[in-house]
Parts: C-alpha cells; sequence; structure tokens
C-alpha cells in the first residue's frame, strides 16, 4: 500500500525543479522616433548601432515627409522624438508648445541636387535654362509638405522659372523627398530635384550640377523631444548618441554635412 503513495509524490518535486527562480528580464523601453523620409538610411544604421549599446531601448522609426509627420504631432500621435528635415515644421511645433524647446537641437545639414534617370543625357548647367529646354516633367516635393521641396521651389523661384514651369504644367509634386527619387528611377521624369545624400543612395539617377546652397534657405536638420514624452530620458541618450562621434561618422557616412557653415 506504501509503494503507489510514493510513486504518486515522486513527480511533485520534480516538477518543483524545472521552476526558473530567476526573475524575468524588464522589456525594453519602445521608443517612437518620427524622421524625414530622407533620414531613412542613416538613421536605420544609427538605430542598429543605438540599440546594440543600449539594449534595454527599442528604437521605433516613423519615416514620411517632415510636413506629414508634424501633423501626426499636432493629432497627438504616440511620438516621443522628431528629426526634420527643416526647422519650419519644427518651430511651428515648437511655437504651439508641442516640442521641447531645450532639447532642441541641428544635428546634420545637407545640399539638394539636379539628377536625371542614369541613361539620360542632357546639357544643362543652370536652373535658369530649364525653361529653354524641352523637358516636360520635372519632379519636387510637395512643397506645402516637403522641405525638400520647398528648397527646390525657393532655388527655382531665385532662378526666375518657377512660375513659368508651374504655368506650363511641368511640376510633378510628390509626398516625399523619397518619392521623388523613385520618379527619376523609374524614369517617369525628365529630371528632378533631391537632396544630395538620396542621390548617392541609387545607381539609377544621375547627379547632373549641385545647386547653389545661397538659392534657398540653410538645409539644416534639427531633433527634439516631444513635449509630455513619457521617455524624454531615453529619447535624450538617442539625441545624445546622433550628435555625439559615432552619430556624426553614420551620418557622414551617408554624405550628410557637419553643423557648423
Amino acid at each position: 500500500m506504501l509503494r503507489p503513495a510514493f510513486l504518486l509524490l515522486l513527480p511533485l518535486p520534480l516538477a518543483a525543479c524545472s521552476i526558473d527562480p530567476s526573475p524575468n528580464a524588464p522589456e525594453a523601453k519602445t521608443l517612437t522616433v518620427a524622421a524625414a523620409a530622407s533620414l531613412t538610411d542613416v538613421f536605420t544604421d544609427i538605430e542598429a548601432t543605438f540599440e546594440a549599446q543600449h539594449p534595454d531601448i527599442d528604437i521605433q522609426l516613423n519615416f514620411a515627409a517632415s510636413g506629414t509627420l508634424q501633423r501626426q504631432i499636432e493629432q497627438n500621435a504616440p511620438i516621443d522624438l522628431f528629426a526634420s528635415a527643416g526647422e519650419k515644421p519644427m518651430d511651428e511645433l515648437t511655437d504651439r508648445g508641442l516640442i521641447d524647446a531645450e532639447t532642441r537641437q541641428v544635428f546634420a545639414r545637407n545640399r539638394i541636387v539636379v539628377v536625371v534617370p542614369r541613361e539620360r543625357s542632357i546639357d544643362l548647367e543652370d536652373l535658369d535654362q530649364l525653361n529653354e529646354m524641352e523637358i516636360d516633367r520635372i519632379a519636387i516635393g510637395n512643397p506645402e509638405t516637403v522641405p525638400a521641396g520647398r528648397y527646390a521651389k525657393q532655388a527655382l523661384e531665385a532662378a526666375n522659372v518657377y512660375r513659368e514651369l508651374e504655368d506650363d504644367r511641368r511640376f510633378v509634386f510628390a509626398e516625399n523627398v523619397r518619392q521623388v527619387l523613385a520618379y527619376v528611377e523609374q524614369n517617369s521624369v525628365d529630371l528632378a530635384i533631391v537632396y544630395q545624400t538620396d542621390a548617392a543612395t541609387s545607381d539609377l539617377v544621375r547627379p547632373v550640377f549641385p545647386i547653389p546652397p545661397e538659392l534657398s534657405e540653410p538645409i539644416r536638420y534639427p531633433i527634439a523631444v516631444i513635449a509630455g514624452s513619457q521617455k524624454s530620458d531615453a529619447a535624450l541618450q538617442f539625441i545624445d548618441f546622433a550628435t555625439g562621434p559615432e552619430g556624426r561618422a553614420i551620418l557622414e557616412q551617408y554624405g550628410f554635412l557637419g553643423t557648423r557653415q
């Protein structure tokens, strides 16, 4: 009678031994970063390097036109950090009290260039020649929401060609600078204006000439914590990394310019 009772009791200590007494590791803190489309490649690289050094922080990247991201922040989207391709969206958010102004800083600069499909031959040396050439489709970002498009419009206006090109309906407006680049890659347009960093990512486009920086406002990339973010400490760590030696080195690898003029 004792033997069966002993056998019934035997699995209990074995089951107890299978329980891991160590506590579960805490879950990584998720930090949502809204970044301009032109930062897609470089921020993906920065994210991987940052997370390797900060396993307690999980970066979630949200890429779109800076103006689109601005509207998302204005509509209280769950975003902790904003990296814009222009200062205008950041200025407007700051004016509305949606940015922690003390955390704001410029972390990179850029230039815009004229590009054409790789196989296209075009004899163009200056923007003021555009009205004289048989060019039907010119892609730029929507100037209302895409900083690259706003810079392109400013440069074309300075060259006194924007109004005539617009009247002739030669513009193809894109929702972000990567879409502009795609139009050129697909040979859907004759030429386009994009950032030099975007042009460098594609083997399907050919830069024709850089646009003189004095034709547009300075192309600066500011970054800042969203006001009221519950993860401001993690956001500040990301800013410190992006603006520190390692972050600057990665930005330079992708063709971004330093913050000094």
